[in-house]
């Protein structure tokens, strides 16, 4: 074989490669893969392109060169053409596309929690912990994992050590914490009867994240426990014997206005004034001295009392503010000429929660409370004049045709 013949060989089988490497750059980048993957191959043709290109341009010239190294970049355009145009305009489409940044990953436990409604609880355990191998100690899965092993397997020993694992973790965020204590102080007061421990994990929370929205939930919580002893007395029937309390009723001592319990009615509400004394924040507690106000007693000042003191306590959450500043104007509209200080009620909502859909419904019920108040009020007595008595056709008037005389 001459030395031509084998420079032309040599000229043909590095395009040959090159078309090769090209083609499966069009193939792969049809079916979406990723450039990692296209990066070898791409290489062993364009190093087996040049180095032919180099041998072709020392054998016949520059020209030669100039023109394979042109069909070359054509040939590869699918590798470079891509990159350079997304380069000027990936600016433009990152406004409309939110940019190519890949979303984070996060754990799916959709198949676990079908697993758990067919009652396959060791299979939804174990999709529970593969989701958990690849992200450790993720706050949602520990939650799941522990509800499965109390309510479903009764195994409350296993669900503790798990909320524990959660409590105890470094960089949880408060919501996930107040939640796993939370938790925890279910299974203590309904599955191990404990309620001193219950008692316990709910003062924690209150201690650990003051004013927050679980904080007041779980003080609520606690004004509500029942003591160790009545629970004693629960399991064993045993005759629960009445405190003797106070024969008047009264309210904070800011409070001088006094009425006079009777009856079951009356005991409850001192009932209710001696529970509030000692956890004056007691939602249920003071909505129903309210009500019981204004349902024995008629005592509208004394119930609005009440529910100012509700809509003031710390860390409410805004849709209970919202309820009970409604409750108020349902208060006002029961007492005489209320329609007033029931639109002030409402007007507060718009003003403590402006531009929400709070603010919206309050308005709303403002101008129903116009329409009702026009459609209450007495309307106006109006006189009528005098009229023709007989309303109909007149008799024996000529002019007036009778159907009666009609002899046709």
């Amino acid at each position: 074989m001459t030395a031509n013949a084998k420079l032309w060989l040599g000229l043909a089988g590095g395009i040959g490669v090159l078309l090769v490497g090209a083609g499966g750059v069009l193939w792969m980048s049809r079916y979406q893969k990723a450039v990692k993957v296209l990066s070898v191959p791409m290489k062993i043709a364009f190093i087996a392109f040049l180095v032919t290109d180099v041998l072709a341009a020392f054998r016949f010239g520059g020209g030669l060169f100039l023109i394979l190294a042109f069909a070359g970049a054509l040939l590869a355009s699918p590798m470079w053409v891509p990159r350079v145009v997304g380069w000027g305009i990936s600016p433009l489409l990152d406004l409309y596309t939110g940019g190519d940044e890949p979303e984070a990953l996060k754990p799916f436990y959709s198949k676990a929690v079908a697993l758990r409604k067919r009652g396959r609880y060791a299979e939804a355990i174990e999709e529970v912990e593969m989701q958990l191998e690849r992200f450790p100690g993720d706050g949602p899965g520990m939650m799941l994992l522990a509800e499965i092993h109390a309510d479903d397997l009764k195994d409350v020993g296993a669900a503790l050590l798990i909320l524990d694992e959660v409590v105890t973790t470094p960089g949880r965020s408060p919501a996930e914490l107040s939640l796993a204590l939370s938790r925890r102080a279910d299974l203590e007061l309904y599955h191990l009867n404990d309620i001193a421990a219950a008692r316990v994990t709910l003062e924690r929370i209150v201690q650990e994240f003051p004013k927050s929205e679980a904080a007041v939930l779980a003080y609520q919580r606690i004004a509500h426990l029942p003591t160790q002893e009545f629970h004693d007395q629960q399991e064993v029937h045993r005759t629960i014997t009445v405190v003797h309390h106070e024969e008047r009723l009264g309210l904070a001592d800011d409070m001088s206005l006094k009425v006079e319990p009777r009856g079951e009615t009356g005991k409850e509400a001192v009932d209710l004034v001696a529970h509030l004394s000692e956890f004056p924040d007691d939602w249920e507690s003071r909505q129903r001295l309210a009500a019981l106000y204004v349902e024995k007693w008629s005592r509208y000042d004394l119930a609005v009392d009440q529910l100012e003191r509700l809509i003031t306590t710390p860390g409410a959450p805004d849709r209970q503010v919202v309820q009970w500043l409604n409750d108020l104007a349902d208060l006002h509209l029961k007492s005489p000429e209320g329609h007033s200080s029931a639109k002030m009620a409402l007007e507060r909502i718009g003003q403590k929660f402006p531009g929400t859909a709070h603010a919206d419904q309050a308005e709303a019920r403002i101008r129903l409370l116009g329409l009702d108040r026009r459609a209450k009020s007495t309307p106006q007595k109006i006189k009528l004049g005098q009229y023709e008595q007989n309303i109909g056709l007149k008799r024996n008037d000529p002019t007036i045709p009778d159907p009666s005389r009609n002899t046709v």
